[in-house]
């Protein structure tokens, strides 16, 4: 039967939550912020080819971890040379951000790599955010050009 069956055990999911929490805090060592690039915002001027556009939005700065998840892709199915890769970016599951304001196309730059420098100055694109419900971080996956660095 194990302790599923008539004894009606039960896991404290909220409790594992708050105690991995804290555990995971020492973890991250990068800084991060997350910006609203206003991508639709502005009409487009044909003739010079530029979008009249609000500047970026910061949404929040703060602690995270980096973790690459793969190699990256390095052609399309047309075999255009590029260089995308998906890294996922842990924050603290307690900070401010409403995780309903990240959304799929917003950016996050990398201030401080921490202990992955060569993350510092790329472009990431948020295409998710996601937890599972053992939820003690929360996380944010995004896509990589490595081929571009932005001078801030």
């Amino acid at each position: 039967m194990g302790i599923y069956g008539k004894t009606k055990a039960s896991i404290d999911i909220p409790g594992i939550s708050r105690e991995m929490a804290a555990t995971v805090d020492d973890w991250y060592n990068a800084e991060i912020e997350i910006e609203d690039p206003h991508i639709n915002a502005g009409p487009f001027d044909r003739t010079t080819n530029t979008k009249n556009r609000p500047a970026a939005d910061i949404l929040w700065t703060g602690p995270a971890r980096i973790q690459a998840m793969r190699w990256p892709n390095v052609a399309t199915a047309r075999q255009e040379a590029v260089s995308v890769r998906t890294v996922v970016f842990h924050i603290p599951l307690s900070t401010e951000i409403d995780p309903t304001l990240i959304k799929e196309g917003y950016r996050l730059r990398v201030l401080d790599g921490g202990m992955a420098p060569e993350f510092t100055g790329g472009l990431f694109v948020i295409t998710t955010t996601i937890n599972s419900s053992y939820a003690w971080d929360r996380r944010i996956e995004a896509m990589m050009d490595q081929g571009a660095v932005i001078n801030f």
